[in-house]
């Protein structure tokens, strides 16, 4: 249990000092990085399984015609 504790104040120490050290702007362009990484991550899941459902449609399209006939 120390040793959790010991890394995470290691690591809430660091990200304090980082970010005392950034400036506003500075602050502003690292937010703005994570929010447009955030929505590309986001748009690429999705899409992904957009992609997915249209092929699994298709492929019961195919064999429904295949039935028809």
């Amino acid at each position: 249990m120390s040793t959790i504790l010991d890394k995470a104040s290691y690591l809430l120490a660091l990200s304090m000092a980082t970010f005392g050290y950034m400036t506003w702007q500075n602050f502003i362009a690292f937010a703005g990085l994570v929010v447009a990484v955030g929505t590309f991550s986001v748009n690429w899941y999705y899409k992904a399984r957009a992609d997915k459902r249209q092929q699994e449609k298709h492929k019961l399209e195919i064999e429904n015609l295949k039935a028809k006939e």
